[in-house]
This record gives structure tokens, C-alpha cells and sequence, in this order.
């Protein structure tokens, strides 16, 4: 016969039990960081291991939305795996950069994942068909502190933003090039979907001149020295855009030498 008192201990530690289990498995995976210094950790290794919550080759594992922090300049022989998942990436003044006489690729490629940072960083030497910094699909980007310079691509030298939200901030855009569109920077076609994309949800940040409601933006950035045949600096297509103390100079196309608008809606006060 179990007597009231042990019937009690057993209900109590029962409970406790139940409430420990409870409490840990609503606790959010914590972020980790991941040291990049191009040697013991690689920066397509730290990509992955971010990616994948998986530790690869001397990066440890990712866990939740995680940050990348450089450490050394990187210099890429060869394409880096697209970002598809939450990353900040730490540029900590460092370049990522291709090797001149490696292959013609992109630098970094973000594709259809919730959104991602890029801080205090300089892009350089990229060559693909669209996006030769940075190529974005689908997703919210902020970039602020950085340097995009001296890429090429077909559309989109610097970047090419594809179906995305891109918000820049105290930051370069120089001396990049496209043979169609989009000789600096590139957006095309932001639509908003209810089954892909986490930006589709964001609202623009808040500045002082423009409004709320745009789905891409610059601020404090200059764009300046890049050539396309349409949209030197810029090229919009079905986007809404604001630029705001900004500038936009010596940028060069058959039409549209700073900017260049296909029927997007922009507020521009620079």
C-alpha cells in the first residue's frame, strides 16, 4: 500500500519533471558565431557549416542565425556555396575578393531564406552573368559600412537584387560594370509572395523623407563611377525605391547614366 506522503513526492517530482522538459524544449537554439580566417576556417566552409548547423572541415557547426566574422582578407579560386540561411556576415574592414586568374564567378550569392547583413566589408572582383559582387533571390539584405567595387556581370556589376528587398546604408558603390543593365546596382521585379520569401513581411525602415512602403532603399551611399549600356549607377524594374542622401555621380550608359526606371515607383531626395 503506497502511503498519502509518497503518492505526494511522486506527483510533485512528476510535475517538475514535466515542467524542466517544457522549459528546454521551448528554449530557441542559440546563434553561433564563426571564426573565418581563411586558413583553419574557410569562408565556403564557415558557409556551409552556417547553412547546414553542421560543423565542416575547421568550422564549427552553425546554430540559428548565425554570424560570420572575418578576420583576414579572402581571396576565392573558386565560387562560394549561396547563403540559405540567417547570417551576418563580419567584414571587420576585410576584403573577399577572386583570384584574377580564377574562373569568372560571382562573390556572394544569397538565395530564398528570411534575410541577412552584410557589414563593414569590401566586394571586389567578381564576373558572372548576373550579379558579379553579390547576387540576392528573394531576400532581405541589409548592407551597410561596405565597399562593392570593380565587379562586372551582364546585369547587375555590383549587385543584382531578383525578386528581394535591399536596403543599403553608409556605403560604396564604385567602378563596376554591365554589358545590359545595371551597371552598379540592379533591381528587378519585387514581387511579394505568401508561400516563399520572409521580406515579403518587412516593411521599410524609417527615414526621414521619403515615407514607409518601399521596398528598396539607399541611404547615405554613393554610387558613383559604374557603366552599363542602360542604368549606369542604377536600373530599376517593377521596384519601388527611395535614395536618400545619397550620390549618384559620373556614372555612364547609352540611357540612364545614373539611373535608369522601368516602371517601378521611386522617391529620390539626395
Amino acid at each position: 500500500m503506497t502511503s498519502g506522503r509518497t503518492m505526494q513526492h511522486s506527483i510533485v517530482v512528476a510535475l517538475l519533471f514535466a515542467m524542466s522538459w517544457t522549459f528546454v524544449a521551448a528554449r530557441p537554439a542559440a546563434a553561433a558565431t564563426i571564426v573565418v580566417d581563411g586558413v583553419t576556417c574557410t569562408l565556403a566552409d564557415a558557409i556551409t557549416a552556417a547553412n547546414s548547423d553542421t560543423a565542416t572541415g575547421g568550422c564549427p557547426a552553425g546554430s540559428g542565425a548565425d554570424t560570420l566574422d572575418l578576420v583576414a582578407d579572402i581571396t576565392l579560386t573558386s565560387r562560394l556555396p549561396a547563403i540559405v540561411s540567417e547570417v551576418t556576415l563580419l567584414g571587420n574592414g576585410h576584403t573577399i575578393q577572386r583570384l584574377p586568374s580564377a574562373p569568372a564567378f560571382r562573390i556572394l550569392e544569397f538565395g530564398w531564406y528570411g534575410d541577412a547583413t552584410i557589414e563593414g566589408v569590401t566586394i571586389t572582383g567578381g564576373d558572372d552573368d548576373s550579379g558579379g559582387g553579390i547576387y540576392v533571390d528573394g531576400v532581405l539584405l541589409y548592407i551597410s559600412n561596405s565597399l562593392i567595387e570593380g565587379n562586372a556581370a551582364g546585369s547587375g556589376g555590383g549587385v543584382y537584387c531578383l525578386h528581394c528587398q535591399l536596403f543599403m546604408s553608409h556605403s560604396i558603390v564604385r567602378n563596376n560594370t554591365a554589358t545590359y543593365a545595371g551597371g552598379g546596382i540592379r533591381f528587378y521585379f519585387y514581387k511579394p509572395t505568401n508561400e516563399t520569401s520572409v521580406a515579403d513581411q518587412v516593411q521599410a525602415p524609417e527615414h526621414t523623407y521619403c515615407g514607409l512602403g518601399y521596398n528598396t532603399g539607399i541611404t547615405e551611399s554613393s554610387i558613383t563611377g559604374n557603366s552599363a549600356q542602360i542604368g549606369g549607377g542604377l536600373s530599376y524594374r517593377g521596384s519601388s525605391f527611395y535614395v536618400e542622401g545619397s550620390t549618384i555621380s559620373d556614372n555612364t550608359a547609352m540611357t540612364g547614366g545614373g539611373l535608369m526606371n522601368f516602371r517601378g515607383g521611386g522617391c529620390i531626395d539626395s
